[in-house]
């Protein structure tokens, strides 16, 4: 038992990133978990020539944040009352991009994997993860049709 504290406790100081990840994930922060089928990544075109992720329409939180290239785990959720259903954004995209925010659950230590609760609705559409403008709040960056792959 204590081996397993212990390689838990190295791979967490070493970036390692617990729950769902992508193989490519070379660091990041702690992740919490999405429901099964619920989870979606979405890349920052920012420093890498990446595609944009394809997301249904509905309610979306996001969970983590790994790299490179910076990328945010999203989970889809449900809507809270108490909360804004839709939040547009005020910067942090591109000109040619709508920016939305939805919150940023990202837990604080690697242990606490409890899926979040409630989200913001981003329309069914391509999305980049852009620049962050607001605490306690990720901007994404929308796009109607898919957008080519940035340079």
């Amino acid at each position: 038992m204590a081996t397993l504290a212990t390689a838990t406790v190295a791979a967490a100081s070493c970036g390692a990133v617990l729950g769902q990840v992508t193989p490519a994930a070379a660091g990041g922060d702690p992740t919490r978990d999405c429901l099964p089928g619920a989870r979606a990544n979405i890349p920052s075109n920012h420093d890498y020539p990446v595609s944009a992720t394809q997301l249904a329409g509905g309610y979306y939180a996001q969970a983590g944040l790994f790299w490179p290239p910076a990328t945010a785990a999203v989970c889809k959720v449900g809507p809270d009352l108490r909360q804004p259903l839709i939040r547009m954004g005020q910067g942090g995209c591109d000109a040619s991009a709508l920016a939305f925010l939805i919150p940023d659950a990202s837990p604080d230590v690697y242990t606490d994997t409890t899926p979040p609760t409630w989200g913001t609705f981003l329309p069914a559409g391509w999305y980049y993860l852009g620049q962050p403008t607001t605490p306690g709040w990720s901007t994404v960056c929308w796009y109607v049709l898919r957008p080519k792959v940035a340079a």
